[in-house]
């Protein structure tokens, strides 16, 4: 029951879950181990808030070492469509690429430019005819 917050933990325990009690139990069989380090008791409030937090830290370290705690398993993983392109329609994609530029080199520069402003660049018309100069 490591990690359940504690709100969680007292019901739990209210309930009569043993384990949920047990954990309760541990906290302080930690600090009571250590009540001999408290050297100034009227701050115990302070002393038992500094343990709570080191044994928070602890777990969460714990936690952070063992990744496969947080890790999703492989079924949620494969519900994740990739937002890339699959190889193949990469490959195509390349290739219709390259046959296009070594197309577009065969044509004459004077059609090319509007050509490749046109269609490559997605310009109007009258962009094309603005940029080379011909309105």
């Amino acid at each position: 029951m490591e990690g359940v917050p504690e709100a969680e933990l007292v019901a739990l325990s209210l309930e009569g879950s043993r384990e949920a009690y047990e954990e309760i139990v541990k906290f302080f069989l930690a600090t009571w181990k250590q009540l001999r380090s408290l050297r100034e008791p009227s701050k115990l409030r302070s002393w038992l808030c500094r343990i709570a937090r080191n044994i928070v830290n602890n777990a969460v370290r714990r936690q952070g070492r063992q990744p496969a705690d947080c890790a999703e398993g492989l079924n949620a993983a494969a519900e994740i469509p990739s937002a890339d392109p699959c190889p193949t329609d990469q490959a195509m994609r390349a290739e219709e690429e390259t046959i296009l530029w070594r197309s577009l080199s065969n044509i004459p520069q004077i059609y090319r430019a509007p050509l490749i402003l046109f269609y490559r660049k997605h310009q109007s018309v009258q962009k094309v005819a603005a940029e080379l100069e011909l309105d």
